[in-house]
């Protein structure tokens, strides 16, 4: 057994990509473990998630992010009214701080936009002067309100629990920041899964097949940037990610664009499936939770993965193997139900 170090260098950016400092880095035992379960299986994963894209319906639209299921509509009050319940399935501090943060209004500053916009942000306090930390939010009617307001709760959770705890209401650092939001977030789609109003299942698992396959792609894209200083005109870069995601890999027009860099890998891209991987391996522990949520400045990606009983580089890609289990296995739902239908 090799236990995890906290060594950090891989993958630090280009010319292109501006290089990372080391608190914005993931561990290299982490990137290394979850490249070796993700790069061999993502090429069929995605050859799968293109056929299922060409149906159109099926699953989520690839190539635009935000719409990412159009159905059910829903007004607020009821999007904050699946979030407060599925909360309460967590129950003890978190649903408690949520419900809190729910109910003050001063917290939430919401507008509407067109279907296939839904957009969020949490500001911490200090910012544009704000004297305490809020959200910012663009809803569209859709399940992507509740996700969103869902993950939104996730940093607003991080942010308040540290502060409470002593460590300051500062912000964790940038390779962690987005673990507690895909924690909850992963917690609604659990919560979806298992509702009884059918409509609102498929919602759920039609939103998660866009959402954790998409970021396995995006980890594909940020791995063939890495040295290069122009990505989207590269030979190599095109070559790299032929070889990841197979001849189509065109069909992702993000990649195309080199959307993708060393800041993706280390935050967005990667944040998902260790979200996922951390609800499920320990979704209810207290350790897990003050290590996710209550540390601040101090958050440390290795002591979050000893409270979920994850301390060797053998155990980390058995952790990945079932998360990746777990990311792809929505894009399967969305195909029986295609064919159900």
């Amino acid at each position: 057994m090799t236990t995890l170090t906290r060594q950090r260098g891989m993958y630090p950016g280009s010319a292109w990509n501006a290089p990372m400092t080391e608190p914005m880095m993931l561990p290299d035992d982490v990137l290394a473990a979850q490249r070796a379960v993700t790069e061999p299986a993502t090429g069929a994963i995605f050859a799968r998630h293109v056929a299922l894209d060409r149906r159109e319906g099926v699953v989520p639209p690839l190539n635009r992010h935000r719409l990412l299921w159009p159905e059910p509509r829903l007004d607020w009050a009821q999007s904050v009214a699946l979030v407060r319940d599925a909360f309460k399935l967590v129950g003890g501090e978190l649903a408690a701080q949520a419900a809190a943060i729910i109910d003050d209004e001063t917290r939430l500053h919401r507008t509407e936009t067109a279907t296939g916009d839904c957009a969020a942000f949490t500001t911490p306090k200090g910012w544009k002067g704000r004297k305490q930390v809020e959200i910012t939010f663009e809803s569209d009617g859709t399940i992507s309100d509740a996700v969103y307001l869902a993950h939104e709760l996730g940093h607003m959770l991080a942010f308040d629990m540290a502060e409470e705890a002593g460590s300051g209401g500062d912000m964790m650092p940038r390779h962690a920041i987005e673990l507690p939001a895909f924690y909850t977030q992963v917690m609604f789609y659990d919560y979806l899964a298992s509702h009884p109003d059918p409509a609102l299942r498929r919602a759920g698992f039609a939103h998660a097949a866009g959402e954790l396959t998409r970021s396995l792609y995006g980890q594909k894209a940020a791995y063939a940037a890495q040295g290069l200083d122009a990505a989207a005109t590269s030979s190599v870069y095109k070559a790299r990610l032929e070889e990841a995601l197979g001849p189509e890999w065109m069909y992702f027009r993000a990649a195309g664009r080199a959307g993708f860099g060393a800041y993706d890998l280390h935050t967005y891209s990667s944040a998902p499936l260790i979200g996922l991987g951390l609800y499920h391996v320990a979704p209810r522990s207290p350790e897990l939770l003050q290590a996710l949520f209550a540390r601040g400045q101090a958050t440390d990606i290795l002591e979050i993965f000893a409270a979920s009983g994850v301390t060797t580089t053998e155990a980390l890609q058995e952790f990945f193997r079932q998360a990746l289990a777990r990311a792809i296995a929505p894009l399967a739902q969305a195909a029986a139900a295609a064919t159900a239908a």
